[in-house]
């Protein structure tokens, strides 16, 4: 004997099962997408070097740790994010390289807040376009309280090719590239560091 509850009931199973189906099998390919934009980016070299983007920035003299990472932009198209932690301890006595030249308040606005810093980051930014062609995006500072992180500005392109040309031959010569944008007495620095503390240089001048 038919019964109109028992196909709802058979029927509801049915759609449940494939609506289950259909997000997982969502989730696989847009996982499996991520992966692959990864790959496509750590697989290949920047520009005419023969050198792969993630034996260059791998775990070297320069990076104590790594993280690849995979996130979109405004437009929905994909970015791949490399995050290398690099010497807070070194960032800042390149930083602070110039101090005899700081004004005295520059001076202790600089021991008060280097205190705060506990880590520092180097991150770039590789859009991938929808043809699955990529390029080297924003590159940024980061410093590390216990509670958060402060990025810097983006750097401009002449210190973007630095940065790359330094990563590529694993040079310290990476810090003086980018210390002044952890020295107080620069515009970029001193941002940084209220980013970090909310102590603003200005108001102590």
């Amino acid at each position: 004997m038919f019964s109109w509850r028992t196909y709802v009931i058979k029927e509801f199973k049915h759609l449940f099962t494939a609506v289950i189906i259909g997000l997982l099998l969502c989730s696989f390919l847009s996982n499996g997408c991520k992966r692959n934009d990864i790959a496509l980016v750590t697989r290949s070299p920047i520009g005419n070097r023969e050198t792969t983007i993630e034996k260059a920035f791998n775990k070297d003299s320069i990076f104590l740790s790594t993280v690849w990472s995979q996130t979109e932009d405004k437009n929905r198209n994909s970015v791949v994010l490399f995050t290398g932690e690099i010497s807070k301890d070194k960032l800042l006595e390149n930083a602070a390289k110039d101090s005899a030249n700081w004004l005295r308040v520059e001076r202790g606005y600089f021991e008060s807040v280097k205190e705060s810093v506990k880590r520092a980051y180097i991150r770039v930014s590789f859009p991938i376009a929808p043809d699955k062609t990529f390029k080297v995006g924003d590159i940024t500072l980061g410093i590390s309280s216990q509670t958060h992180t402060a990025w810097s500005p983006v750097f401009n392109t002449k210190e973007k090719e630095l940065v790359i040309e330094e990563i590529y031959k694993h040079s310290q010569t990476l810090y003086e590239v980018i210390s002044h944008y952890a020295d107080p007495s620069k515009r970029e620095g001193s941002g940084l560091y209220f980013r970090l503390t909310g102590i603003d240089l200005r108001k102590l001048i």
